[in-house]
C-alpha cells in the first residue's frame, strides 16, 4: 500500500551485515526483552536525504516488557522500526498480541529500533534462542493478558 501514498521512500537501502553466534548477538544488541506487541502507530518522517516533498514510513510499536536480559528498566517501551521492502523494518511480521524476543539497536536519536537484522524471533520459534541467551535478568508483573 506504500505505493498508493506516494512520496514515500525507504529510510535507507537495507544492508545486514551477516548476523553472527547467539552470544555474539546478545553482546552486540543495546537491549534484549521478551514482550508482547501492545499497540502499533503509522509514522510519516522528513527524509533527511531526500527531496524536499519526499518522507519515510515508519512503525512505533508499543511493547508490554515480561522478562529482559540487558537494557530495559521499564514495564512498557517502545520500538521503532521500518516497513520493510528495503529499510530492513521488522514492521510486516508484528501484530498486535504476539509476543517476540526482541534484540534492539538505539538508533541516532537514543530511541529503540528493531530490524530484520537482528536475532527478534516471535516467542514460539524462540525456544532454542532463549535456551542459549540463559535467564532474564529482570521480570516484570502484568494483569494477564485480555482479548488477544
Amino acid at each position: 500500500f506504500i505505493g498508493l501514498l506516494g512520496g514515500a521512500v525507504p529510510a535507507r537501502p537495507c544492508s545486514c551485515l551477516e548476523v553472527g553466534s547467539g552470544s555474539a548477538s546478545v553482546d552486540a544488541a543495546d537491549a534484549i526483552f521478551l514482550a508482547d506487541v501492545v499497540s502499533l502507530k503509522l509514522l510519516e518522517e522528513r527524509c533527511s536525504s531526500c527531496k524536499e516533498d519526499e518522507f519515510t514510513l515508519r512503525v512505533k510499536a508499543t511493547l508490554r516488557v515480561w522478562e529482559a536480559w540487558k537494557g530495559v528498566e521499564d514495564d512498557f517501551v517502545t520500538v521503532t522500526t521500518g516497513m520493510g521492502g528495503g529499510d530492513c523494518g521488522y514492521a510486516p511480521k508484528l501484530a498486535i498480541g504476539e509476543r517476540f524476543v526482541f534484540f534492539v539497536d538505539k538508533d541516532e536519536k537514543g530511541g529503540l529500533e528493531v530490524s530484520i537484522c537482528s536475532f527478534t524471533t516471535p516467542e514460539s520459534e524462540a525456544s532454542e534462542l532463549l535456551r542459549n541467551i540463559g535467564p532474564a535478568k529482570k521480570h516484570f508483573q502484568h494483569r494477564p493478558r485480555e482479548g488477544y
